[in-house]
């Protein structure tokens, strides 16, 4: 009978070093599976996350929209339209019969003074001119136009303008079409009466669009 060979001490070092070895590997391998399952768990977490926000966002933009368009219905406004672009020509020193007519009323673009405009403010007393106004709408600043309202409307106005106070100028104005006209570079809401969600959603949609953009605090 041949006896087998018997395994000699290196080998014995070798098999136990390889065992090591594959024990280590399964142990990674292991670890990979799991920070793999923990990022796919993570993924989909966020995911869904980011999904429910956009969801919600959504939902809260839309309720938002719709309780302006019922605000705008009960003030009876006609919603925010833009207009021709008149240009932004400085006629300090032209006649007033060689200006270019206006594309809306009151202005929304279009010839005016070359000089700074009086600063934001409610204008309870003055009538500012087209000229000054216009480039008081080139700067970005929101200019509300207000006609024949009750006291309790002019005292909203006013409010609202303390509330914008560097971005937004209220004046009486007699030459309007409507009780309350909100402007801004092009654009213009009329309305039958001040409301002040439609106004803040002019003002938020509309200031600081001017093509000179003085980065106002609207």
């Amino acid at each position: 009978m041949i006896d087998e060979p018997k395994e000699t001490k290196k080998e014995k070092r070798d098999a136990a070093r390889q065992a090591r070895i594959e024990q280590q590997r399964r142990r990674q391998r292991a670890r990979r599976r799991k920070k793999m399952l923990i990022g796919g768990i993570s993924a989909v977490l966020a995911v869904a996350l980011v999904g429910f926000t956009v969801v919600k966002v959504s939902q809260s933009k839309a309720r938002s929209q719709a309780a302006i368009k019922t605000a705008a219905a009960a003030a009876g406004c006609d919603g925010i339209i833009q207009y021709p672009d008149a240009g932004r020509r400085h006629v300090d020193n032209l006649p007033a019969d060689q200006r270019k007519p206006y594309t809306s009323t009151p202005p929304t673009s279009g010839d005016h003074y070359g000089v700074l405009p009086p600063p934001p403010s409610f204008y309870p007393d003055t009538a500012l001119r087209p000229e000054v106004y216009v480039h008081s709408l080139e700067h970005g600043q929101i200019v509300i136009h207000y006609n024949d309202i009750p006291q309790a409307q002019i005292d909203q106005l006013e409010k609202i303008q303390s509330e914008h106070s560097g971005s937004t100028v209220v004046m009486k104005d007699p030459d309007i079409k409507a009780p309350a006209v909100i402007t801004g570079w092009r654009y213009m809401e009329q309305c039958k009466q001040v409301s002040k969600p439609v106004i803040e959603n002019f003002i938020a949609e509309r200031c600081n669009k001017g093509p000179e953009n003085f980065h106002l605090e609207c």
